[in-house]
């Protein structure tokens, strides 16, 4: 057998110990199933019963201290016992070492005195895996520490087990660490998403990142720049396709995510992040922590909250991957609708509701949290007759009629409502008429919440918001109604992504509004995510025009190449067949990525999506995938098809928490402003990675005119 470098042996090692881990995690998997699970309720999906997470090991740490049992330790999503291993659970305290590095706070260790001093600390390694299998390692080692020093272990002649199934490791970098610069690998080599499935890639940074802005300093002072651990596997993940759904990133997890992930469970929370900054990936492996079986203070019920079906979607995969037991994923779009017919279950029925959630021209009396105490005393003076009727949608005819009865009349039942709301409610007349005009939809759901609250056992330890800056004060009292009095809230947004004037305006407004706040009863001050991971600086830097000045300046990793942003005029005749054929160059580039197109009407919409079909493009089936399309050629002389990225097509609306590898925005002047600012306009064009495509036929805002050189128009 041939001679290894000491960077193969110690691959060899860590193989060994992989192995070692995955059988001992499967026996105490086998001795315990089943894992309690929740199970799927009326308040949206939930996960099943979760079966202990066997994934290939995360990390590891070295320590220069005399404890042996405490010097050298691996991070696993599950901890499992071993006689001369330690195998601790990234939700464990002590996995702080490994994510916060010198910075870790051993005072979360409950029995402080046994705690390791953090500037003990040597080296932490980085796994990188394909399916079962290690298949490289990168080496943080602290300033001063020789890293040929650490992880002695190595040294050890390993007892290496055959080979796992699949491909083989691929070749190992000379030298104990892998070069900081990426790799160059095959894509059999290529590290697999951290869920395991094949045709997805990991995303390490965010399917919800978020950030904005032009340059305020030289693009080399917010580009660039060393992170605190995995630089180079960062980067290389973040460089990869996108995928159609959102995966772990316990490997990659940076110190100022993994602070609010291990956010106390008894303190509220709130996060401002810019596009890019990982706010969904925060939110969902927050969910995980809080519930995993690990956890000493694991909490039995948790809500994970998401704007649209799409994004429920995206994150859900996340759950099953970071062993999260107990969540529930909520879609706002689903839970309105479901109330406004007074059913919760989460697929609609035939003939349900199919009104926007979110309208054009929308009042804020409309949305008025008020609307749901009136329901609430409304119930109270006909509980005779609703007692009387079996069926929760009649119930909710009943109560709707007696509200519009009692604006119509002026009864003392409704004075707590605006005259604009009155006059509004009493304008609807009937209860069939509510149900016909999309504008009464959040009316007859706080009706429904009001008729079918939840019981007192499935109400939620704690309920977790992503998007918060889109919801309105009626859609806030619906969740505050399913938490429980003691609960707390972990709430995630980007006030300069609000998309319409009827949601509340800062994050002091809606944290006062709340009632969200400390113990003392002073104000919550919002946490900052402000590293992007995400999308590229010329991207953010484009989009960033649209944000007042002091809100302009970002730090991202990515600088993007030069044709990051590209502006194409056409005629307005010819706007949907150029945005299908700029998809297409997208879809060629990112062959193995995501990309899409976003518009702001429903014409708009239809529109592109004829074309696209007029050009060969396969819908794909299934109601999640309405808008989802892709695009083969036809095989020539036997050859394998050409496959082009997967192609989605969605009004803004529906874009809010996604991201792409490329995006083309069709014609942003339509794109509705709000007090003044662009919300949703700026949500668009950041929910690109690598590439967006702006299409217009009518002038641009002035505010990015002229910020990039359009191409002569194809006439």
């Amino acid at each position: 057998m041939s001679s290894h470098s000491d960077y193969d042996d110690a691959l060899d090692a860590e193989r060994a110990i992989n192995e070692t881990y995955l059988r001992a995690c499967r026996e105490a998997q086998t001795r315990s199933w089943p894992f309690e699970g929740s199970a799927n309720t009326i308040w949206g999906r939930s996960t099943p019963a979760i079966r202990r997470v066997c994934e290939p090991l995360i990390g590891r740490v070295a320590l220069d201290i005399e404890d042996a049992e405490l010097d050298d330790f691996y991070i696993t999503r599950a901890h499992v016992d071993d006689d001369s291993v330690l195998f601790v659970s990234y939700v464990a305290p002590l996995a702080g070492l490994f994510y916060d590095g010198p910075n870790w706070d051993p005072a979360r260790v409950p029995d402080r005195e046994s705690a390791p001093d953090p500037r003990s600390l040597l080296a932490r390694r980085t796994f990188e895996v394909r399916r079962d299998d290690i298949t490289h390692f990168t080496d943080d080692p602290e300033p001063g520490v020789d890293r040929n020093s650490v992880f002695r272990r190595d040294a050890e002649p390993p007892t290496i087990p055959p080979p796992p199934a699949g491909p083989p490791a691929g070749p190992a970098p000379t030298g104990v660490e892998p070069p900081l610069e990426p790799l160059t690998r095959t894509a059999d080599d290529a590290p697999e998403p951290e869920g395991g499935e094949p045709q997805d890639h990991l995303d390490p940074h965010g399917q919800d990142v978020d950030l904005p802005g032009p340059a305020t300093a030289p693009a080399d002072d917010r580009t660039g720049g060393r992170l605190a651990r995995a630089d180079r596997l960062v980067r290389e993940t973040i460089d990869r396709p996108r995928a159609t759904r959102l995966h772990s990133v316990l490997r990659t997890l940076q110190p100022d995510q993994y602070r609010y992930v291990t956010w106390s469970a008894e303190k509220h929370l709130a996060v401002q992040g810019h596009p890019g900054t990982g706010k969904t990936i925060v939110a969902t492996h927050r969910a995980a922590f809080l519930t995993h079986a690990d956890n000493p203070g694991r909490l039995r019920r948790v809500a994970l909250v998401g704007p649209t079906d799409e994004w429920t979607t995206h994150v859900y995969s996340v759950l099953d991957e970071t062993g999260a037991q107990g969540v529930e994923v909520i879609s706002v779009e689903t839970l309105v609708r479901g109330l406004a017919e007074g059913k919760l279950a989460r697929e609609n029925p035939a003939g349900g509701f199919t009104q926007p959630l979110h309208r054009e021209n929308e009042h804020s009396f409309q949305t008025d949290w008020m609307i749901g105490r009136v329901a609430d005393r409304a119930l109270v003076e006909l509980a005779d007759q609703l007692s009387r009727l079996s069926n929760a949608e009649k119930k909710v005819q009943l109560v709707a009629m007696r509200i519009i009865e009692a604006c119509t009349s002026g009864s003392d039942l409704v004075n707590d409502l605006t005259p604009d709301c009155r006059d509004w409610l009493s304008s609807a007349r009937s209860y069939e008429n509510t149900r016909t005009d999309a504008s009464y939809l959040l009316f007859l759901a706080s009706i429904g919440m009001a008729i079918l609250p939840p019981s007192s056992k499935a109400l939620y330890e704690h309920v977790i918001v992503d998007e918060v800056q889109d919801l309105r004060p009626a859609e806030w009292r619906i969740l505050d109604t399913l938490l429980r009095p003691e609960g707390r809230w972990s709430l995630f947004g980007d006030m300069n992504q609000r998309r319409a004037d009827v949601s509340w305006d800062s994050w002091k407004s809606l944290l006062t509004n709340l009632g969200v706040g400390p113990e003392d009863g002073s104000a919550l001050e919002p946490e900052i995510l402000d590293t992007g991971y995400r999308s590229n600086d010329l991207i953010l830097r484009y989009a960033g025009w649209l944000l007042p000045r002091r809100e302009r300046s970002h730090g991202t990793l990515r600088r993007g190449s030069e044709d990051a942003v590209r502006v194409r005029r056409v005629r307005s005749s010819d706007l949907f067949a150029r945005a299908e054929e700029e998809a297409r160059q997208l879809a060629e580039e990112f062959s193995d990525g995501v990309v899409a197109v976003i518009v702001w009407s429903q014409d708009h919409l239809d529109g592109v999506r004829d074309n696209v079909l007029e050009w060969g493009w396969r819908r794909v089936s299934g109601p999640a995938n309405r808008t989802t399309f892709t695009l083969r050629e036809p095989p020539k002389s036997g050859a394998e098809p050409i496959r082009r990225a997967t192609l989605r097509i969605m009004r803004a609306v529906q874009a809010r928490g996604l991201e792409f590898d490329g995006v083309v925005v069709v014609e942003p002047a339509d794109f509705q402003k709000n007090l003044g600012r662009h919300g949703s306009l700026y949500t668009s064009l950041t929910r690109a990675d690598k590439k967006l495509v702006v299409v217009h036929s009518r002038p641009l805002p002035k505010e990015l005119k002229g910020r990039v050189r359009p191409d002569p128009a194809r006439r």
